[in-house]
């Protein structure tokens, strides 16, 4: 009877554990699926704006339609980074996924603003809860202009409830940001050949004034 008793309980741990273990394989693959889904959106509408940039001549002055197109390519920017900052936060998600998507998200940020954006980035792991952000009245507040150096700088601004010191020094909670965003031509790599492209970065982000 005994020996009875201690199968049972031997086969009660083991279908545990095995359950245990199908329900962890399903949460991973959740989280992969979420990050993917971010990241594929993110490639496609990326892959868009390269293939219609390609043909732009370095010393070329853009038109004004080209400029509404990547203004609009910063604000869709500015909605990916949101979604990667709530993975990035979520403790349930797989390490080695949140620390892949900060770097998916530096790729978003102006070179000059990218060591910045990492430091906050890499503090974002350790919060205890998901940041979840509700970006809302997302709108261009400055049209691009373009700039000596033949770049472009503008500015959006959004409306979230994100504490100021995710961006900048300081704990107060702001409801509205302002981001510069800047649209230059950057060098890349199509099937071995090197081409010039335009292409729009996330410069500072501050409290708006």
């Amino acid at each position: 009877m005994k020996r009875k008793l201690l199968h049972i309980a031997i086969i009660s741990v083991l279908s545990g554990l095995v359950f245990a273990c199908s329900d962890s394989r399903k949460e991973k693959q959740m989280q992969e699926d979420k990050k993917e889904a971010v990241a594929e959106e993110a490639e496609c509408t990326e892959a868009k704006y390269a293939s219609d940039s390609s043909d732009i001549m370095v010393t070329e002055v853009l038109s004004d339609d080209y400029l509404r197109d990547f203004e609009n390519r910063a604000l869709q920017k500015t909605q990916d980074l949101a979604s990667y900052l709530e993975i990035i936060s979520d403790s349930t998600i797989d390490i080695y996924l949140r620390e892949q998507t900060i770097e998916q998200a530096l790729e978003y940020f102006d070179e000059s603003i990218r060591p910045t954006a990492q430091e906050v980035l890499k503090n974002i792991l350790d919060f205890q809860q998901p940041l979840i952000l509700s970006v809302k009245e997302l709108a261009v507040d400055e049209s691009f202009i373009r700039n000596s150096d033949n770049s472009y700088f503008g500015k959006i601004s959004f409306k979230s409830k994100v504490p100021l010191s995710f961006f900048t020094q300081g704990g107060e909670k702001q409801s509205q940001f302002e981001v510069q965003i800047i649209l230059k031509q950057v060098e890349k790599d199509f099937g071995g050949e090197k081409e010039l492209v335009w292409e729009v970065f996330l410069g500072e982000v501050s409290a708006k004034k």
